[in-house]
């Protein structure tokens, strides 16, 4: 009687697949878990927003408080015009990537002389319920003192009125990691309901 011989290399292709492809996934969703972690942990608690009075393009009232329940993303519009471009293509980039959150703003401090409504149809902002142009009538100094060390600055806050992290904007690793932060910080929410037309 003829001994049946063992396929040796199906029985490796079984178990890999058996074992080897679920640990895979598993190390890899690991991985996946330890980077937001990593993520989580570079928020920290810088302190309280502080009290804000300011009007943004459309004529609208905005304190500290209308803040409460968003997460916000603050610069300041340097008087450097050489800096312009380089703030404005950033800010851009962002309001690309989160065009339907109704979660999130994206809030430029102006100086004192620029009206918010001139300089927003400057910039061909189409969006006044995600990026608003503020004319302050009270801005901290701590606040302003924070954004002048660097005019590339940007201060992210989240849904409690916390500052969490400061990010040097001109570098790029430094936008996709206010981007991944912001992911993080938004809440589980539905898009706007306005259009782009709605908007105008």
């Amino acid at each position: 009687m003829k001994e049946s011989s063992v396929n040796w290399g199906r029985v490796i292709i079984i178990l890999l697949f058996l074992v080897g492809l679920p640990l895979g996934s598993w190390l890899f969703l690991q991985k996946g878990v330890a980077y937001r972690k990593a993520s989580i942990a570079e928020l920290k608690d810088l302190g309280s927003l502080p009290l804000l009075e300011c009007t943004d393009q459309k004529g609208r009232r905005i304190g500290t408080e209308d803040l409460r329940g968003k997460v916000s993303v603050i610069t300041r519009w340097p008087e450097d015009t050489s800096l312009h471009r380089a703030l404005a293509e950033r800010l851009e980039f962002i309001h690309s990537l989160f065009d339907e959150k109704e979660d999130l703003l994206l809030l430029s401090l102006l100086p004192i002389d620029t009206l918010p409504d001139s300089w927003a149809q400057r910039r061909g902002i189409r969006d006044p319920h995600l990026w608003r142009a503020l004319h302050c009538q009270s801005t901290p100094e701590v606040l302003l003192d924070t954004l002048r060390r660097n005019p590339l600055q940007a201060l992210l806050v989240d849904k409690d009125l916390h500052l969490r992290r400061i990010y040097d904007v001109k570098k790029v690793e430094e936008i996709y990691r206010m981007v991944e932060h912001v992911e993080i910080l938004l809440p589980e929410g539905k898009p706007r309901v306005e259009t782009r037309k709605s908007t105008e």
